[in-house]
């Protein structure tokens, strides 16, 4: 509970001394600022935010923004003054308009929360942080153990496009442009002045983390590829990033001494990996890439993939769990076992044998996480074009833990030439780029 212009340190209605009313009867502050967000007026709200916070014993604001009877906002300066808020200590943000919402505005709200979710602990359970500038310019920022939220910027253009930022870690640091989800760089130990290039923009969010944390930069199916797309249940899936394995390693699970009593080994040299706080069955690690096949689950929309190590955790990285989700591994084999090839090509009317995974259920199910040999039919139809024409489906089903095996023949009136191949499940379709067979005739 809080209330309007609502202060510490203050008289609130000239009456009730807040620091007595806080946080006993009245949990949060609300300082309010009515502004156009013209450039002194994005300090002014960053300002009076953390001015605040360094009264409060945690991170208990909730501020007022309000351009008045004036309108609305232009939706790049709401975007800032969000991130003035957040990165200067508030939990969230009061927005009050004599007109509705329109769509900057809807598109700044979205932008900046999706921009500061990886670090919303950083921010809510953190402690202000905050360098010196060396020159012109600005930076606010939040601190948690050993990371760091700033947000850097020059609202007046008066710093040619880069502020610099006296900082000391006592060890490397590896920093990400929030807003664009991207690692910059790794910062070395010690004393330095940071130059941060803002390009076009006037602000930019930054996260520095320890350079020994494991980091998940991408997630997706190991053989579709496709960046941003959907997992599966069952599925094999490649998870990418930074610190995933120790040093130097890269390895398979060994199939005599960890495969044990049919289950598939959940941990490879200290690297574990759970899906929506369910563990996975892990087949291959190294620093960047851990392969995984994905455990069973009836869960449908975004899930979160936490990577375990010896040296630490990864923070949650959120994917979308999907029925279907399929994909294609990048190869074709001939029905005596040897690959298609530009040396030997497939024919028309042949029957080849295409490799995929996150096909959807079997049936009989085939459950995640175990050793399987036998050929169960998938629980829904699969069709499949090849060059763009329909080609005949033998079979489609679960051959192996998480391995897909569709038998189809190629097409009889197709042209000589690398053509296309496409599976559908569920309408859901595997990737289109880069998966491509030879045929001649």
């Amino acid at each position: 509970m809080g209330s309007y212009a609502f202060r510490p340190g203050q008289i609130y209605q000239g009456f009730w001394p807040v620091d007595r009313l806080y946080p006993a009867y009245i949990q949060s502050t609300q300082v309010s600022t009515y502004t156009p967000l013209e450039p002194y007026h994005l300090e002014l709200t960053g300002n009076n935010v953390r001015n605040d916070r360094k009264l409060l014993p945690r991170s208990d604001e909730l501020p007022w923004i309000s351009p008045g009877d004036a309108g609305t906002f232009p939706g790049q300066a709401f975007y800032y003054a969000l991130l003035e808020c957040l990165v200067n200590g508030s939990r969230g943000v009061n927005l009050w308009s004599s007109r509705v919402w329109d769509a900057d505005l809807l598109a700044a709200y979205a932008r900046a929360i999706r921009a500061v979710q990886p670090v919303e602990d950083i921010l809510v359970d953190g402690a202000p942080f905050l360098p010196q500038v060396a020159g012109a310019g600005r930076v606010s920022g939040m601190q948690l153990n050993n990371e760091v939220v700033l947000l850097v910027a020059d609202y007046y253009g008066t710093t040619g496009g880069a502020v610099g930022i006296n900082l000391s870690f006592p060890q490397p640091m590896r920093m990400f442009d929030l807003d664009k989800n991207a690692e910059i760089g790794i910062l070395p130990g010690g004393p330095q002045v940071l130059q941060v290039n803002l390009g076009f923009d006037s602000a930019k969010l930054l996260r520095l983390i320890p350079a020994s944390k494991p980091f998940i930069t991408g997630i997706v199916n190991d053989a579709g590829f496709t960046a941003g797309g959907a997992i599966s249940a069952g599925a094999w899936v490649a998870i990418f990033g930074t610190g995933l394995a120790p040093a130097g390693d890269s390895r398979q699970w060994n199939e005599a001494t960890e495969i044990v009593n049919g289950k598939l080994p959940l941990s490879l040299d200290g690297t574990s990996v759970t899906v929506n706080g369910k563990p996975a069955a892990v087949e291959f690690i190294q620093p960047s890439q851990v392969n995984i096949q994905a455990p069973d689950d009836t869960t449908i929309g975004p899930v979160q993939v936490i990577v375990n190590t010896a040296a630490g955790a990864t923070d949650a990285f959120t994917v979308n769990y999907a029925k279907f989700a399929p994909g294609l591994f990048p190869s074709a084999q001939h029905a005596d076992n040897s690959y298609v090839t530009a040396a030997a090509p497939a024919k028309p009317g042949e029957m080849i044998i295409l490799w995929g995974t996150g096909f959807g259920p079997a049936n009989p199910a085939v459950p995640a996480g175990q050793v399987f040999s036998g050929a169960h039919p998938l629980a829904n139809p699969v069709t499949v074009t090849i060059g763009g024409q329909t080609a005949q489906v033998d079979f489609a089903g679960v051959v192996g833990a998480g391995l897909v095996q569709i038998n189809v023949h190629v097409p009889a009136g197709i042209n000589n030439g690398d053509a296309a191949v496409v599976a559908t499940v569920g309408g859901i379709s595997t990737q289109t780029a880069a998966n491509m067979i030879p045929v001649h005739n």
